[in-house]
């Protein structure tokens, strides 16, 4: 969809751009005022939807009742086609990130969509549970990075992606810095020492798979995309 942002205070001007929702809307907006902006506040003031002529056909609501939205759109999406969360590993001995795919016989579908999104040959495909978790780290580009933080794993690393923002916020709050001029450098996924398991449950019922998963290292989301 193509939406139309008018910027205010330091900048009074308009940006027409795409985006596949109102949530990411609100982000791509922020994230331009970000990559741009060094020493001057740049605020939004409204965001419109566009329609094929360019005209605005609706104002979008604000940041937080979208944000809001489009949680509950993902979790009915992901409850209504019976989605799970599935990881694909390569004869060559690496894994590919977690993704999404419908539940099916012998997980068929998400074979054939590991097969499309990775070009090294596939050698099984595990399916994690919905709700399993992972801890992540954010660096940020003042030098420091936040403390350890647990999020659902999620396709794209978008959970952890967002969290890593709300770090940034919190940052530049306790230290009265200005968070305009921060950014997220990457984002860490802790999992040597078996950290990446945070439900002593989950262990116990999954003791196979988390022994083949042990050796499992460290990764680093460097496209972070904020």
């Amino acid at each position: 969809m193509v939406y139309e942002v008018q910027f205010c205070k330091a900048w009074v001007g308009t940006w027409k751009f795409d985006a596949n929702n109102d949530y990411w809307a609100w982000n791509k907006a922020q994230e331009m005022i970000n990559e741009h902006t060094q020493v001057v506040t740049v605020g939004i003031d409204s965001i419109y939807e566009l329609d094929e002529n360019g005209r605005q056909i609706r104002k979008l609501p604000e940041y937080e009742e979208c944000k809001r939205k489009s949680i509950k759109i993902e979790q009915e999406k992901r409850e209504k086609r019976e989605e799970a969360i599935y990881i694909a590993h390569f004869i060559d001995g690496t894994r590919s990130e977690p993704f999404l795919a419908k539940t099916s016989s012998k997980d068929i579908i998400a074979k054939e969509i590991a097969e499309k999104k990775f070009t090294k040959k596939i050698q099984e495909i595990e399916k994690l549970l919905l709700e399993e978790k992972a801890i992540y780290k954010a660096y940020f580009s003042d030098g420091t990075c936040s403390g350890p933080y647990i999020v659902e794993i999620n396709d794209n690393d978008i959970n952890a992606k967002e969290m890593a923002k709300y770090k940034l916020k919190q940052h530049a709050e306790y230290n009265g810095l200005d968070v305009n001029k921060l950014k997220i450098i990457k984002i860490e996924e802790l999992n040597e020492d078996n950290n990446f398991v945070v439900n002593r449950e989950f262990i116990e019922r999954n003791r196979k798979r988390i022994k083949k998963l042990q050796s499992r290292k460290n990764r680093f989301i460097e496209n972070v995309g904020l």
